[in-house]
Protein backbone atom coordinates (compact mmCIF):
# COMPACT_ATOMS: atom_id res chain seq x y z
CA UNK A 1 0.00 0.00 0.00
CA UNK A 2 2.90 2.28 0.71
CA UNK A 3 4.27 1.73 -2.78
CA UNK A 4 0.94 2.63 -4.43
CA UNK A 5 0.99 5.97 -2.55
CA UNK A 6 4.45 6.62 -3.92
CA UNK A 7 3.42 5.64 -7.45
CA UNK A 8 0.45 8.02 -7.61
CA UNK A 9 2.46 11.25 -7.09
CA UNK A 10 5.10 10.07 -9.56
CA UNK A 11 2.42 9.17 -12.09
CA UNK A 12 0.70 12.51 -11.53
CA UNK A 13 4.01 14.34 -12.02
CA UNK A 14 4.54 12.45 -15.28
CA UNK A 15 1.05 13.40 -16.52
CA UNK A 16 1.64 17.04 -15.59
CA UNK A 17 4.99 17.03 -17.36
CA UNK A 18 3.46 15.43 -20.46
CA UNK A 19 0.74 18.07 -20.49
CA UNK A 20 3.35 20.81 -20.17
CA UNK A 21 5.33 19.30 -23.04
CA UNK A 22 2.18 19.14 -25.17
CA UNK A 23 1.38 22.76 -24.33
CA UNK A 24 4.91 23.83 -25.32
CA UNK A 25 4.65 21.90 -28.58
CA UNK A 26 1.37 23.67 -29.38
CA UNK A 27 2.91 27.05 -28.57
CA UNK A 28 5.88 26.20 -30.79
CA UNK A 29 3.55 25.30 -33.66
CA UNK A 30 1.65 28.55 -33.20
CA UNK A 31 4.90 30.52 -33.29
CA UNK A 32 5.98 28.69 -36.45
CA UNK A 33 2.67 29.59 -38.10
CA UNK A 34 3.07 33.24 -37.06
CA UNK A 35 6.62 33.26 -38.48
CA UNK A 36 5.35 31.82 -41.76
CA UNK A 37 2.63 34.45 -41.90
CA UNK A 38 5.14 37.27 -41.25
CA UNK A 39 7.50 35.83 -43.88
CA UNK A 40 4.69 35.80 -46.46
CA UNK A 41 3.72 39.37 -45.57
CA UNK A 42 7.35 40.43 -46.01
CA UNK A 43 7.52 38.75 -49.42
CA UNK A 44 4.28 40.48 -50.42
CA UNK A 45 5.63 43.87 -49.35
CA UNK A 46 8.87 43.26 -51.24
CA UNK A 47 6.87 42.44 -54.37
CA UNK A 48 4.76 45.58 -53.92
CA UNK A 49 7.95 47.64 -53.58
CA UNK A 50 9.33 46.09 -56.76
CA UNK A 51 6.06 46.91 -58.56
CA UNK A 52 6.27 50.52 -57.39
CA UNK A 53 9.86 50.79 -58.59
CA UNK A 54 8.82 49.42 -61.98
CA UNK A 55 5.90 51.84 -62.14
CA UNK A 56 8.25 54.73 -61.32
CA UNK A 57 10.65 53.61 -64.05
CA UNK A 58 7.75 53.34 -66.50
CA UNK A 59 6.67 56.89 -65.69
CA UNK A 60 10.22 58.15 -66.10
CA UNK A 61 10.49 56.49 -69.50
CA UNK A 62 7.11 57.84 -70.59
CA UNK A 63 8.18 61.34 -69.56
CA UNK A 64 11.44 60.96 -71.49
CA UNK A 65 9.54 59.79 -74.57
CA UNK A 66 7.15 62.75 -74.34
CA UNK A 67 10.12 65.09 -74.00
CA UNK A 68 11.82 63.63 -77.07
CA UNK A 69 8.57 63.84 -79.04
CA UNK A 70 8.19 67.49 -78.10
CA UNK A 71 11.80 68.20 -79.01
CA UNK A 72 11.27 66.54 -82.37
CA UNK A 73 8.11 68.57 -82.89
CA UNK A 74 10.01 71.79 -82.04
CA UNK A 75 12.83 70.84 -84.38
CA UNK A 76 10.28 70.11 -87.09
CA UNK A 77 9.03 73.69 -86.84
CA UNK A 78 6.00 73.38 -84.57
CA UNK A 79 6.62 76.38 -82.34
CA UNK A 80 3.35 75.92 -80.40
CA UNK A 81 4.86 72.98 -78.48
CA UNK A 82 8.03 74.80 -77.46
CA UNK A 83 6.52 76.20 -74.26
CA UNK A 84 5.21 72.79 -73.16
CA UNK A 85 8.62 71.26 -73.81
CA UNK A 86 10.18 73.35 -71.06
CA UNK A 87 7.68 72.28 -68.42
CA UNK A 88 8.03 68.61 -69.36
CA UNK A 89 11.79 68.89 -69.11
CA UNK A 90 11.55 69.98 -65.51
CA UNK A 91 9.18 67.10 -64.81
CA UNK A 92 11.68 64.68 -66.29
CA UNK A 93 14.49 66.09 -64.16
CA UNK A 94 12.33 65.76 -61.04
CA UNK A 95 11.67 62.11 -61.84
CA UNK A 96 15.35 61.39 -62.29
CA UNK A 97 16.14 63.01 -58.96
CA UNK A 98 13.72 60.68 -57.20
Amino acid sequence: MGSSCMDEPSELKCVVMLLEIEKLMCETETLKEECDKIRLEQEMLELELEMLKLEQRKLELEAAVREKERCLAVNSGHSDTASTSESTGSETRKLHVM
